[in-house]
């Protein structure tokens, strides 16, 4: 019964609405909490229940991202830089130290 209720929430609105302070789990178990028992009722309806429930696998998402974030960011710094100067097509060729002038790409 509550599980069928709680796979039909919308997951970004219930993350969103434990962020603005709201008790998702007090909507989700409604009429539900009448029959849990006072200590029950008053953890999962606290204010540290909710938050406490999102924020392990929240903090775990934002590592995933920012490592991935960083790890392309390194990727891109490496390419860059082994990718050498870049001549830009306005201006002339510069030399090289053997006199030498920089080839330019065929435009596409």
């Amino acid at each position: 019964m509550i599980s069928g209720l709680a796979s039909s929430l919308p997951p970004v609105s219930t993350l969103f609405a434990t962020f603005l302070g709201e008790n998702p789990i007090q909507h989700l178990l409604g009429p539900t909490l009448a029959h849990l028992s006072a200590v029950q009722r008053d953890t999962l309806t606290g204010f540290g229940f909710s938050p406490g429930l999102v924020s392990g696998p929240f903090h775990h998402g934002l590592a995933i991202v920012f490592g991935v974030a960083t790890a392309m960011a390194l990727i891109s710094a490496v390419a860059s830089a082994l990718r050498g100067r870049h001549q830009r097509t306005d201006e002339p060729p510069l030399p090289t130290a053997k006199g030498r002038q920089w080839r330019r790409a065929p435009s596409s």
